[in-house]
């Protein structure tokens, strides 16, 4: 009965499907400079994600927040030249391997352009008042829990909680 109850409840998890989704929290380290932010895209195969939305938090040499600019296309992946011709940026992002971005990497407007893309190593740089900025880091994206998939997973647990508490009672 035990083993029954235990086959149930680890189908139930595997119907549920993966916890995780298609957003992402980042970190951005390196000397003088960090980042923190999220990145939100859709899966275009292969554990490769087009980032279409995102948040960046720069503090150290300079402070600034700002968001990601969008691929003029996010439909049909490519290389594009950033708004103000100073990056190409492609806002893939690449799952399960190291390193988690290409040569291309994500573009953020802060309110100047910031494009964070591997090398190797990583390197944040961006163009300012002062000129171009160059920093070497470690990136890190990790995806965050998707609250339906969470739960789905919760329900079905409760459910079978609740068939074996009916079961032992009887």
């Amino acid at each position: 009965m035990k083993t029954k109850v235990l086959t149930l409840v680890f189908i139930f998890a595997l119907a549920a499907g993966s916890a995780f989704g298609t957003t992402f929290n980042f970190t951005f380290a390196g000397s003088n400079i960090s980042a923190t932010g999220t990145l939100a895209g859709d899966e275009l195969g292969g554990g490769i994600f087009m980032i279409t939305s995102g948040h960046i938090n720069i503090t150290g040499d300079i402070t600034a927040s700002g968001d990601l600019i969008a691929t003029p296309d996010p439909g049909n992946p490519g290389i594009y030249t950033s708004p103000a011709g100073y990056y190409f940026y492609d806002n893939e992002l690449f799952t399960g391997v190291d390193p988690q971005l290409d040569l291309y990497g994500l573009l953020f407007a802060v309110p100047y352009e910031v494009n964070i893309y591997e090398n190797p190593p990583t390197c944040l740089s961006f163009v300012n008042a002062n000129g171009y900025q160059f920093y070497q880091g470690k990136f890190e994206a990790v995806s965050t829990p998707e609250p339906s998939s969470l739960a789905l997973l919760g329900s079905a647990l409760l459910g079978c909680v609740a068939i074996l508490r009916r079961r032992f009672a009887a």
